[in-house]
């Protein structure tokens, strides 16, 4: 009996069974061959990012950041030897301060909006409890260089006692300031007051130059309490007190650290904790007491990862560098060029297939704005300076700011518009389309605690 038109005869039938089993099997083996090949192709670039990681701790521990100090005559050695002698004094301060109110010093104590009548009694205990330390931090913000204790870098080890309160400690120290530039403003201590805002504010951008996007983003919070108090110190201070603020003023601003800066710190924290288990264990071993312990916290949060977790974790290595590879492209360009492209950056790798991906930030947009207010508020201070200095000398208001830094190049320089009030005070603003742009890349709960981006300047 014969077959219809395309039947197969028995045993070109079986034939094509084994070939289709052959086919089968051969997907997953291909599957296997290219993962090993993958897996070993990228084993270099695991050897490599052991000898980076070994290469950045060198220098972090031995490095120094060179940077103009804000005073006229500094004192002589680093900030991290001033400020690291100091440290177990602040752990304590900030012990002591949970001991008598559990929730801490009151937010209050620093609200520029908040009536000084109205500041809670405690605010004036606390301050008087960190007067003294608070006068040693001036001291250490003198420094002639720069650069943090080791304790209050990025990669401080997490596990030694008090790690997790040295900067916050000093985050409140340095907010209580703000509220004694306050009252020394306010008995006519203008000078003292201007002083005291200046070493704050350098104090702040050490934090910005170590502490990747935690201390980048605590040097910002610093910057943005010391900003309405500091505003009445200029007004209240002699003309000469106006001339050192300015000579103050621009050197801090010429030091601010970049957000890139914090970004590569960022970046290698980031290698560690996500990718460190895959460094053999000589190179690990290598690393700072620090830089080993987020090795370790990173290993045992990857442990839900799939069973080929070694291979995603080598290809995600490739994707992560590629991905910080491009957002520093952009971290420092202006917020309108830069805010389009981060979104499109961070869709790009949300798509990933990898988990690993996921683990990093979903933008970086609001991040790189608040170092936008920052400068913004440096530039503000700078210009109500120069115009009060403009008006001691000249008997008026300039029509256009003189040089606002003094000739010296500035990362985003502030563009600034100039308006006599009715009143003829002078209102100092950056352009309204900028302003706009900067709200349009922050929450509305982080915009409601923000202060004025103005300065009025009166006669």
């Amino acid at each position: 009996m014969g077959y219809s038109a395309g039947m197969a005869e028995p045993g070109q039938s079986a034939d094509r069974f084994w070939q289709g089993l052959i086919l089968l099997g051969s997907i997953p083996l291909s599957v296997l061959l290219l993962s090993v090949a993958a897996f070993w192709l990228l084993t270099p670039r695991v050897q490599r990012l052991g000898d980076e990681l070994a290469a950045f701790a060198e220098v972090k521990t031995a490095g120094r950041w060179v940077r103009p100090s804000h005073v006229d005559r500094p004192s002589p050695g680093t900030l991290a030897q001033a400020l690291g002698s100091l440290m177990p004094e602040v752990r304590r301060f900030y012990a002591k301060e949970l001991a008598i109110e559990p929730g801490g010093v009151s937010s209050q104590c620093w609200d520029a909006a908040l009536p000084q009548r109205e500041l809670p009694s405690e605010c004036m205990a606390s301050l008087g409890r960190a007067r003294p330390l608070i006068r040693r931090l001036q001291e250490a913000s003198w420094a002639e260089e720069g650069g943090l204790p080791e304790e209050l870098w990025l990669f401080a080890d997490p596990n030694q006692p008090g790690h997790d309160t040295g900067q916050l400690g000093l985050l409140v120290l340095l907010r209580l300031a703000a509220l004694e530039v306050r009252l020394q403003s306010g008995e006519g201590h203008g000078d003292a007051a201007l002083e005291l805002c200046l070493d704050g504010l350098a104090l702040a951008r050490e934090l910005g130059h170590d502490g990747g996007l935690l201390g980048a983003m605590a040097a910002e919070v610093i910057h943005g309490t010391l900003f309405p108090p500091c505003q009445e110190a200029i007004s209240r201070a002699s003309a000469a007190g106006v001339h050192r603020a300015i000579r103050g003023l621009r050197r801090i601003r010429e030091s601010l650290p970049p957000l890139s800066s914090a970004l590569k710190s960022e970046r290698i924290f980031g290698l560690l904790y996500a990718f460190g288990r895959l460094l053999e264990p000589a190179q690990q071993e290598a690393l700072p007491a620090g830089m080993r312990a987020f090795v370790k916290q990173g290993a045992e949060q990857m442990e839900s990862l799939p069973f080929l977790s070694p291979l995603l974790l080598r290809i995600a290595l490739v994707e992560f560098e590629r991905f910080y590879e491009q957002a520093f492209q952009l971290v420092d360009l202006p917020a309108a060029v830069r805010r389009p492209r981060f979104q499109a950056l961070a869709e790009k790798f949300n798509r990933s297939w990898n988990p690993v991906m996921h683990e990093l930030p979903p933008t970086l947009e609001p991040y790189a704005t608040r170092v936008d207010l920052q400068r913004v508020q440096m530039d503000l201070l700078l210009a109500m300076a120069l115009a009060k200095a403009h008006h001691a000398e000249q008997g008026g208001w300039p029509s256009v700011l003189p040089p606002l830094h003094g000739g010296q190049e500035v990362l985003l320089p502030t563009a600034l518009e100039l308006h006599v009030l009715e009143s003829g005070a002078l209102r100092i603003a950056p352009r309204e389309e900028d302003r706009r742009v900067w709200e349009a890349g922050l929450s509305e709960e982080f915009l409601e605690g923000q202060p004025p981006l103005q300065v009025i300047v009166s006669p």
